[in-house]
């Protein structure tokens, strides 16, 4: 079930790719005359209709809650919608609980999507010439691509405490979550799930370096994607300063970055040492 939910979350954020891309291809000329729609080579028409991808996206978030009633009934499995420090389970016996599942999980999907681009365009804002990739994820952000670097900072923790407010407000109200206690629980717990939210850029920032050492020793190429990764390696280093450790010519630099990235996002403890994550579930287990 949860990789069904996985494929189905993806086959909704590809329609809304689609239908937002027809709008950008129709706005953006580019430099020089160049279309985003020719950048990328798109085989879709800028004069496309956009109406078939919305209608089926709203489709596909109507009907799945209906998949997911009958097959998790006749299998006995039941959902969960992981919140990072908390995962609330769903009982699939509920037809009315498994269209909540199925919107709040696709909120969350396509939430962990923008904060991935957000970080993209943070890191790569100085940027004067994009490449057709940095390009899309600018176009794609809108106005926030263009808001100082110090807010786009802030956007996972507002957007994961505006989440959890909502999430924790609408599941109390249908007796799913016991009331929170006083009102200073709740600020804590949101401060918490904000926290946690920044623990969303982990896997990209870790991939993007891990491919830039791959990309510096070995030609893979002139292709967008690898310029983009090698922007977005640079930009990221460019962070630290001139710190560096080298090994004779070898720069183990992103390597070491990524295992304290790793260490940040780590659920359990090194030793006696608790990970980033397991810090914030043990407040969070500690509220009452």
């Amino acid at each position: 079930m949860p990789l069904l939910d996985f494929i189905l979350n993806l086959a909704g954020l590809l329609l809304w790719l689609n239908w937002r891309f027809i709008t950008l291809a129709r706005r953006d000329q580019g430099p020089g005359g160049i279309s985003l729609a020719g950048t990328i080579k798109s085989t879709a028409s800028a004069r496309a209709p956009r109406w078939p991808y919305l209608a089926a996206l709203a489709a596909l978030l109507f009907i799945r809650p209906l998949a997911y009633y009958t097959i998790g009934s006749n299998l006995g499995v039941s959902m969960s919608l992981p919140l990072g420090v908390v995962t609330i389970p769903f009982s699939p016996r509920l037809l009315a609980r498994m269209f909540l599942f199925s919107w709040f999980s696709f909120a969350l999907f396509v939430g962990t999507f923008y904060l991935w681009l957000t970080l993209f365009a943070l890191l790569n804002r100085r940027v004067a010439a994009p490449d057709a990739c940095l390009r899309l994820v600018r176009l794609h952000l809108g106005v926030l691509h263009r808001a100082p670097g110090w807010f786009q900072a802030l956007v996972p923790g507002l957007a994961g405490a505006g989440f959890w407010v909502v999430v924790s407000y609408i599941l109390e109200q249908v007796g799913m979550l016991p009331p929170q206690g006083s009102s200073n629980v709740r600020l804590i717990r949101a401060l918490l799930a904000g926290a946690h939210a920044y623990l969303a850029w982990v896997a990209p920032l870790a991939g993007v370096l891990l491919l830039y050492v791959v990309n510096s020793y070995v030609y893979l190429g002139e292709a967008a994607f690898w310029s983009f990764v090698e922007c977005t390696g640079r930009s990221t280093l460019s962070c630290l300063g001139r710190f560096r450790i080298q090994v004779g010519k070898v720069d183990l630099t992103p390597l070491l970055l990524v295992l304290v990235l790793w260490f940040l996002a780590f659920p359990g403890r090194v030793g006696r040492v608790p990970g980033g994550a397991r810090v914030m579930l043990d407040a969070w287990t500690t509220l009452r």
